[in-house]
C-alpha cells in the first residue's frame, strides 16, 4: 500500500463530495464517513507494511529528495496518520445535511493533516501546514 492514499483519497473525495450532495444530501453524508473509514483502513495496513518491512519512502515525480515530493511513512507517522483517521472518523460533522461546506472542510482537514504527518521536505510540509491554517 502506497503511503499517497490517505491523503489523495480524502481530497479527492472532497471534490466529488459537492456532486454527489447534489443528488442526495444523506447518501453525501454516508460517502465522507465511507471515505474516513476506508482512510482508517488503509492507515492500518501501512502500519502492518511498516511493522513488516521497516519505513517506506516513496518519491513522486520521478525526482529524488532535494528536487521532488517525498513521503516518509515510519512507526511515528503512521501513527499520527491512524490517530489523524480515527480522530476524523469519530468527529464526522454530525447529520448535517443541510451543509456541504463542513464535511468537505473536515475532508480537506484530513488529506492535509496526513500530508503533514508524512511529508519529508520542508516545502510539502509548509504547503500541507498552510492547508491545515487555512481550514482551520
Amino acid at each position: 500500500m502506497s503511503p499517497i492514499l490517505v491523503v489523495i483519497l480524502p481530497l479527492l473525495a472532497a471534490f466529488i463530495f459537492q456532486p454527489v450532495y447534489q443528488v442526495n444530501a444523506r447518501l453525501a453524508h454516508y460517502f465522507g464517513l465511507l471515505i474516513a473509514l476506508v482512510n482508517v483502513a488503509i492507515a492500518l495496513s501501512l502500519w502492518q507494511n511498516v511493522i513488516n518491512e521497516g519505513p517506506q519512502v516513496q518519491y513522486l515525480g520521478g525526482f529524488f529528495a532535494p528536487l521532488g515530493i517525498v513521503f516518509y511513512a515510519d512507526q511515528f507517522s503512521i501513527l499520527m496518520v491512524i490517530m489523524i483517521s480515527v480522530m476524523s472518523l469519530l468527529l464526522w460533522p454530525k447529520a448535517q445535511f443541510d451543509a456541504v461546506r463542513e464535511p468537505v472542510l473536515a475532508l480537506v482537514l484530513m488529506a492535509a493533516s496526513c500530508g503533514l504527518a508524512l511529508s519529508a521536505d520542508l516545502f510539502n510540509l509548509f504547503v500541507f501546514y498552510e492547508l491545515v491554517a487555512v481550514v482551520c
